[in-house]
Protein backbone atom coordinates (compact mmCIF):
# COMPACT_ATOMS: atom_id res chain seq x y z
CA UNK A 1 0.00 0.00 0.00
CA UNK A 2 2.78 2.73 0.63
CA UNK A 3 4.17 1.88 -2.39
CA UNK A 4 0.78 2.63 -4.43
CA UNK A 5 -0.03 5.92 -2.09
CA UNK A 6 3.66 7.04 -2.78
CA UNK A 7 2.81 6.07 -6.58
CA UNK A 8 -0.55 8.37 -6.38
CA UNK A 9 -0.34 11.58 -4.19
CA UNK A 10 -3.05 12.91 -4.94
CA UNK A 11 -5.44 9.92 -4.32
CA UNK A 12 -7.25 9.45 -1.10
CA UNK A 13 -6.98 5.46 0.17
CA UNK A 14 -9.15 4.34 2.62
CA UNK A 15 -8.42 0.94 4.48
CA UNK A 16 -10.85 -1.25 5.57
CA UNK A 17 -11.08 -4.28 8.17
CA UNK A 18 -12.29 -7.71 7.77
CA UNK A 19 -15.72 -8.61 8.49
CA UNK A 20 -16.70 -10.28 11.49
CA UNK A 21 -16.33 -13.75 11.38
CA UNK A 22 -17.67 -15.67 14.77
CA UNK A 23 -14.16 -16.22 15.84
CA UNK A 24 -14.12 -14.75 18.86
CA UNK A 25 -11.79 -12.46 21.04
CA UNK A 26 -8.62 -15.04 20.61
CA UNK A 27 -9.42 -15.50 16.52
CA UNK A 28 -6.40 -13.96 14.20
CA UNK A 29 -9.46 -12.42 12.69
CA UNK A 30 -10.12 -10.10 15.69
CA UNK A 31 -6.09 -9.72 15.77
CA UNK A 32 -5.65 -8.37 12.31
CA UNK A 33 -8.35 -6.02 12.39
CA UNK A 34 -6.50 -4.36 15.57
CA UNK A 35 -3.52 -4.30 13.93
CA UNK A 36 -4.93 -2.48 11.01
CA UNK A 37 -6.50 0.14 13.46
CA UNK A 38 -3.67 0.34 15.18
CA UNK A 39 -1.68 0.68 12.02
CA UNK A 40 -3.70 3.39 10.25
CA UNK A 41 -4.36 5.42 13.36
CA UNK A 42 -0.22 5.55 14.00
CA UNK A 43 0.10 6.57 10.10
CA UNK A 44 -3.54 8.95 9.82
CA UNK A 45 -4.46 6.37 7.30
CA UNK A 46 -8.25 6.81 6.75
CA UNK A 47 -10.33 3.31 7.89
CA UNK A 48 -13.79 1.84 6.99
CA UNK A 49 -14.17 -0.12 9.87
CA UNK A 50 -16.25 -3.27 8.57
CA UNK A 51 -15.80 -5.36 11.67
CA UNK A 52 -16.73 -2.36 14.03
CA UNK A 53 -19.46 -1.52 12.15
CA UNK A 54 -20.31 -5.45 12.70
CA UNK A 55 -19.76 -5.61 16.21
CA UNK A 56 -22.11 -2.98 17.61
CA UNK A 57 -26.03 -2.81 17.50
CA UNK A 58 -27.67 0.54 17.88
CA UNK A 59 -28.15 0.99 21.11
CA UNK A 60 -24.22 0.71 21.62
CA UNK A 61 -24.46 -3.31 22.83
CA UNK A 62 -21.17 -4.97 21.96
CA UNK A 63 -21.34 -8.63 20.12
CA UNK A 64 -17.78 -9.66 20.81
CA UNK A 65 -18.49 -13.06 18.50
CA UNK A 66 -20.84 -12.14 16.27
CA UNK A 67 -20.23 -13.16 12.68
CA UNK A 68 -21.19 -11.16 9.53
CA UNK A 69 -24.34 -12.57 8.63
CA UNK A 70 -25.41 -10.22 11.89
CA UNK A 71 -27.18 -12.56 14.62
CA UNK A 72 -28.16 -8.83 16.46
CA UNK A 73 -30.16 -7.84 13.80
CA UNK A 74 -33.33 -9.86 13.21
CA UNK A 75 -33.98 -9.27 17.45
CA UNK A 76 -33.20 -5.51 17.46
CA UNK A 77 -35.29 -5.29 14.23
CA UNK A 78 -38.22 -6.87 15.43
CA UNK A 79 -38.43 -3.90 17.75
CA UNK A 80 -37.79 -1.39 15.86
CA UNK A 81 -38.37 -0.02 12.15
CA UNK A 82 -35.98 -1.75 10.16
CA UNK A 83 -35.78 -1.12 5.97
CA UNK A 84 -36.78 -3.45 4.16
CA UNK A 85 -34.22 -4.54 0.94
CA UNK A 86 -34.46 -7.26 -1.70
CA UNK A 87 -30.90 -8.22 -1.16
CA UNK A 88 -27.96 -8.47 1.57
CA UNK A 89 -25.08 -10.72 0.29
CA UNK A 90 -24.47 -13.02 3.46
CA UNK A 91 -25.72 -11.02 5.79
CA UNK A 92 -29.28 -9.09 7.33
CA UNK A 93 -30.46 -6.31 5.58
CA UNK A 94 -30.17 -3.71 8.16
CA UNK A 95 -26.07 -4.59 8.84
CA UNK A 96 -26.12 -3.67 5.01
CA UNK A 97 -27.69 -0.57 4.95
CA UNK A 98 -26.20 0.94 8.27
CA UNK A 99 -23.08 -0.14 6.26
CA UNK A 100 -24.37 2.05 3.43
CA UNK A 101 -25.09 4.77 5.91
CA UNK A 102 -21.61 4.76 7.51
CA UNK A 103 -19.86 4.61 4.02
CA UNK A 104 -21.97 7.58 2.78
CA UNK A 105 -21.10 9.82 6.18
CA UNK A 106 -17.21 9.03 5.47
CA UNK A 107 -17.61 9.98 1.50
CA UNK A 108 -19.18 13.15 2.37
CA UNK A 109 -16.80 14.01 5.58
CA UNK A 110 -13.94 13.16 2.92
CA UNK A 111 -15.66 15.68 0.15
CA UNK A 112 -15.48 18.34 2.73
CA UNK A 113 -19.13 18.01 4.42
CA UNK A 114 -18.23 19.33 8.05
CA UNK A 115 -21.31 17.28 9.14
Amino acid sequence: MSELEAAYPGVTFIYMTGHTDGSGADGNLRARNAQIRSWCEANGKILFDFGDIESWDPDGIYYPDISDDCGWCTDWCTGHTCPDCSSCAHSHCYNCYIKGKAFWWMMARLAGWEG
